[in-house]
C-alpha cells in the first residue's frame, strides 16, 4: 500500500469510531447512485452530517476512502466464503459431491453482490485508481491462497500447487462475471450464474482423486 492511498490517523474513541463509519456509509450510499469520479469530499460530509475537516482528519483524499470500502467489502467476502465452504463440506454426502458444494458457493457470491449493490460500485470506483487496483490484485492472491486448501478437499487430495491454481483462477474469473451477470436482466442473470458454476465443477471434477 503506497502513501497515496494510506488513512490519516484512525480513530481511538468510539465516537471517532461511529463518525468514521458514518463517513464510510454515506460514500457507499453516493457511489452506488453516482459517478465515482463526480464523488466529492464535501456531498459525503454533507451525506454523513459531518464537518468537511472531520473527513481530512482521517482521510485525506476520496482514494483513501474508497480504499477503505475496498478492504471492508473484502474482508466480507472471504468470511462468507470460508463460512458457506465449511459448512458444505461438511455437510455434503459423499467425497466425491462436488457439484452441490459448488452450486452453494456460487450462489452465495452472487447473492452477496446481489444483496450488496455498493460493493460492485466501489470495484468500479477502485478500477480508476492504480494503487487501488494492485490492492485488488493482491487481495485475490490472499483469497486464493486462503481457499487453496479447501479447493484440494473438494477435489480428494489436490496437490498444493494445483490446488492453488484452481482456486486463483475461480477467484480472479468470479468477481468479473458476478459484475457481468448482475447487470442483466434476471433469466440471463440467473443462466450466466448457472453456467458459472458448471465450469467451475467441471475444472474441480478434471482434478478429483488426482
Amino acid at each position: 500500500m503506497t502513501n497515496a492511498i494510506a488513512p490519516r490517523r484512525k480513530p481511538q474513541q468510539d465516537r471517532s469510531r461511529k463518525r468514521v463509519e458514518a463517513i464510510l456509509e454515506a460514500a457507499e450510499r453516493l457511489l452506488v447512485t453516482s459517478n465515482p469520479d463526480d464523488l466529492s469530499m464535501r456531498e459525503i460530509a454533507r451525506q454523513a452530517d459531518v464537518p468537511i475537516a472531520s473527513i481530512y482528519q482521517y482521510f485525506p483524499s476520496k482514494a483513501v476512502i474508497l480504499r477503505h470500502l475496498v478492504e471492508r467489502n473484502q474482508d466480507r467476502v472471504r468470511r462468507m466464503l470460508v463460512g458457506e465452504l465449511e459448512r458444505a463440506l461438511a455437510e455434503r454426502e459423499g467425497a466425491h459431491d462436488i457439484a452441490p458444494v459448488v452450486d452453494r458457493l456460487v450462489a452465495a457470491f452472487f447473492a452477496h453482490y446481489e444483496g450488496h449493490p455498493e460493493a460492485i460500485a466501489v470495484w468500479a470506483g477502485a478500477q480508476a485508481d492504480d494503487d487501488l487496483r494492485a490492492l485488488d490484485v493482491a487481495d485475490n492472491r490472499r483469497l486464493a491462497d486462503l481457499l487453496a486448501p479447501y479447493v484440494a478437499q473438494l477435489a480428494g487430495g489436490l496437490d498444493r500447487h494445483t490446488a492453488l491454481a484452481v482456486a486463483m483462477l475461480v477467484v480472479e474469473i468470479s468477481g468479473h462475471v458476478a459484475r457481468l451477470a448482475l447487470a442483466q436482466e434476471r433469466r440471463l442473470r440467473d443462466d450466466l450464474q448457472r453456467q458459472f458454476a458448471l465450469m467451475v465443477t467441471a475444472l474441480v471434477e478434471r482434478h478429483a482423486g488426482g
